[in-house]
């Protein structure tokens, strides 16, 4: 089956580090999966969902905070991904979190997370995720 993909994130070199264990398990497994866009800010996010028509879309929890604003978690990315849920149900979303706390976490589960992955993730959970 073949999956198109937006990586959402504000960090290039973690949309850079998904992008390239993306084509690497694609590669490895003969599977469908393209990355179609990506996205630092949601404006560009919502333009590129338009655009892509997206079957999986990997959301960082840091997406929608201010650059002036420490690293700390901020609740307004579950509201961003409740809305891009209930507007966009057929997507797959995956959340990135650089996060452990386990109240944020399953606040994004509520929200409309399929899944949540952390900064630390490697190749072969991405490609369980990615595979089923």
């Amino acid at each position: 089956m073949h999956k198109r993909i937006i990586l959402a994130d504000k960090s290039f070199i973690i949309r850079r580090g998904l992008k390239e264990m993306i084509e690497s398990i694609a590669a490895r497994n003969n599977e469908g999966l393209t990355i179609v866009g990506e996205a630092s800010s949601m404006v560009e996010l919502h333009q590129l969902i338009l655009q892509t028509q997206p079957d999986v879309l990997f959301l960082s929890l840091q997406l929608d905070l201010d650059e002036q604003q420490p690293r700390l978690p901020d609740y307004r990315s579950i509201f961003l991904l409740s809305a891009l849920k209930n507007r966009y149900p057929e997507i797959d979303i995956i959340s990135i979190s650089p996060f452990t706390a386990p109240r944020l976490l399953q606040l994004a589960l509520n929200a409309g997370a399929g899944n949540i992955i952390s900064h630390n993730v490697g190749e072969n959970c991405l490609s369980l995720l990615l595979c089923e």
